[in-house]
């Protein structure tokens, strides 16, 4: 044994010996604490091994190195597996290897090639080429699994080629039950050496192997529909191949960091953590006022320093301590209450199987530079299923999950403190219970969805087909979807469990209670002509009012030349992040309006825009027939709470359909000042 073992072996056997249970546990982890009763030790640590190894301290490991802190990990799991049964793990890890089928040979000259399309672009599936200089670099990944060594790669994509990128396995369940020579999830850090490299302006990507995903659409449509509610990681489908093989199709999701917080907030700065999978204390539960208790359970992504920790520690006690009554008052200005009751109607309406309803856990949080607490969706990849995650039917007090839970199940569960403790609140139970509507109403429409789903499938279909190491059959990839015919479309299919679950939701009591859509026709102006196109992070600025409360989206059509109906959201307007006016986008993606909502008394004919309620819903109605006038966004904003409003002038063709949206966030965000499309002004109107 080298000296450098010897000096090092005990410090990280012992850390071990608290890593390997708690691997073990969050693969299925025991309700009521950790193995004999105890408390759980909290969150999974990194191995740290780069200051240890990297001698020629540039930052990373190389081959030597590499090899040095391989063998220094053996040496230390060995005498952690002595004192608590050794690692090893389910679904293969440890026993026999799978037989696998190398897949087909891929060369650059054989793909497509995309310059300056969007790296997420719903449409396009792009193939990226990762080379490793060794042949055991599977081998080398499993082994520096959950440590902060990554394995420098060549990426190659769309003919440019970026080097030395970061390569690391990732997941839980998603690692654990995948053997070796079958697709595991993967991070991809592009910045690993050289700070400035980035791919579309991206500096990392997290590549998802569709693990208890046989469609390989759950994240993509989760993270779709969540995005017209909340800022949402972005997503769409790759193409992976290593080392020449085809190694399959990827789920290709946005990287909670800084590239993230600039697409969604308009800024880099602020503090970030995620509370880790199957957290038991990571679920905003008051655990005093010592950082270190949230440390064991909540992982910082930014700098990691006492003050960080402040504003959660603050949240969750207001949470524990304050009475109803009292809670808006105490919580609003330090926490994201609306967007927190956005966040538990999407995640109870689909299901999320690491969802925070079940588990409590699993989602990102980001504390703003003013200070406000958000709270935002990791992992969406269980979404849409009666399937419990790791066959149970529950988990923790999580109760069933089926397509006819309850919108309040596990309120009374005091490890899902937001559920607990908000929807004790006559006035947000109403406000949460009116976004169930509006997302079960307009996003689980299998008329919107169907077509949607339809586009994603014939995109990957063949390279789905093409892949001898994916998780799930080539049959399973239609029959999870659709079941085995039109009769048999049970829960545990997509279509199935969304059907089911809009038709219960809809159906519930408490949500037919609520009252009727009423559109809103007041407003009050801020900016009159604003751009026609404003893509995250550009929206229009909110002035002087202290905070934008409602955004106004009005559309017309203008005669002989039809433009899309707006389709309209908090944060990201109109399909694929821009508002519905530009006709070469739209027409490329060949997207379909969604279907007419109609107000009392109005006619189909003479809609020109669309409507929403003060809620957050969006919904766009059939084209008509073409209206004078322009497209123009709007503003409605005031101070805390009070509203100046004035009449909007109706258009010569019919009135001037609005959408109404809370916007709190946008407040600050500057104007699109690009050059204006091709036959349009700055502000958007036709020329």
């Amino acid at each position: 044994m080298t000296r450098t073992l010897q000096a090092g072996l005990c410090g990280v056997a012992a850390g071990l010996l608290l890593v390997s249970p708690v691997l073990a546990q969050r693969g299925a982890p025991p309700p009521g604490g950790a193995p004999g009763g105890g408390q759980p030790p909290g969150r999974t640590p990194d191995v740290e091994l780069l200051d240890r190894f990297d001698r020629n301290e540039n930052g990373w490991l190389d081959r030597e190195e590499r090899i040095a802190a391989r063998e220094f990990l053996t040496e230390s799991r060995a005498a952690a597996g002595r004192g608590r049964g050794g690692r090893g793990g389910r679904g293969g890890r440890g026993g026999a290897p799978v037989p696998v089928v190398a897949g087909p040979r891929v060369a650059p000259s054989d793909v497509a090639r995309y310059p300056g399309v969007a790296l997420y672009d719903a449409g396009t599936l792009r193939t990226l080429f990762l080379e490793f200089e060794h042949d055991d670099w599977e081998d080398e990944l499993e082994a520096f699994y959950h440590t902060d060594v990554e394995l420098p790669a060549t990426l190659g994509v769309d003919g440019r080629t970026y080097a030395n990128v970061g390569i690391q396995f990732r997941g839980n369940s998603s690692f654990f039950t995948v053997p070796k020579g079958q697709k595991r999830s993967m991070s991809v850090s592009l910045d690993h050496v050289n700070k400035d490299q980035q791919l579309e302006g991206y500096r990392a990507m997290t590549l998802l192997n569709a693990h208890a995903d046989p469609t390989f659409l759950r994240s993509v449509l989760y993270l779709d529909i969540a995005r017209s509610y909340l800022p949402t990681l972005k997503a769409n489908f790759v193409r992976v191949v290593i080392n020449g093989e085809l190694w399959g199709v990827y789920v290709n999701q946005q990287r909670f960091n800084k590239d993230f917080l600039r697409d969604a907030f308009g800024t880099g700065d602020g503090i970030r953590f995620k509370s880790s999978n199957r957290s038991r204390g990571g679920g905003l539960s008051y655990l005093g006022d010592d950082p270190d208790e949230y440390r064991r359970w909540y992982e910082i992504e930014s700098a990691d320093r006492d003050e960080s920790w402040k504003v959660l520690v603050d949240v969750t006690r207001v949470l524990a301590e304050t009475p109803p009554e009292r809670l808006k008052a105490a919580l609003d200005p330090i926490f994201d209450i609306d967007g927190a009751l956005r966040y538990l109607a999407l995640d109870v309406v689909m299901m999320s199987g690491d969802g925070y309803w079940l588990h409590g856990s699993d989602f990102n949080l980001y504390v703003d530079p003013k200070g406000v607490l958000h709270i935002l969706h990791h992992d969406a990849n269980e979404a849409f299923t009666a399937q419990a995650s790791g066959g149970a039917a529950g988990g923790r007090g999580g109760g069933p999950r089926d397509a006819k839970a309850d919108p309040f199940v596990s309120t009374d569960d005091p490890n899902k403190a937001l559920r607990q403790k908000l929807l004790a609140v006559p006035e947000f139970r109403t406000r949460y219970l009116e976004y169930i509507r509006d997302i079960a109403r307009d996003s689980l429409d299998w008329a919107t969805l169907g077509p949607k789903v339809e586009a994603y499938r014939a995109l990957i279909r063949a390279g789905v087909e093409a892949s001898t190491r994916k998780l799930y059959s080539t049959e399973e990839f239609t029959t999870a979807i659709y079941g085995i015919g039109e009769a048999d479309q049970p829960p545990t299919t997509l279509k199935g469990f969304i059907q089911e679950r809009r038709e219960f939701l809809l159906g519930h009591p408490a949500i037919k209670a609520l009252r009727a859509f009423r559109p809103h026709r007041h407003h009050q102006e801020i900016v009159r002509r604003a751009p026609a196109v404003l893509e995250p992070p550009h929206v229009v600025e909110a002035g002087r009012h202290k905070r934008v409360e409602r955004v106004a989206i009005s559309g017309f059509e203008r005669p002989g030349q039809p433009l899309p109906p707006v389709v309209a959201a908090p944060r990201v307007f109109g399909v694929d992040g821009a508002v519905g006016v530009d006709e070469e986008r739209i027409g490329r993606r060949q997207r379909q309006p969604r279907g007419p909502v109609l107000g009392a008394g109005e006619e189909p004919e003479r809609q020109a825009g669309i409507h929403g309620d003060r809620r957050g819903a969006s919904r766009a109605p059939q084209q008509g027939r073409p209206v004078a006038g322009a497209v123009k966004i709007d503003l409605a904003a005031g101070s805390q709470g009070q509203r100046g409003e004035r009449r909007v002038r109706r258009g010569r063709g019919g009135p001037v359909e609005q959408i109404v949206h809370p916007a709190q966030q946008l407040a600050g965000w500057q104007a699109d000042r690009r050059q204006a499309p091709e036959g349009r002004d700055q502000a958007g109107h036709h020329q």
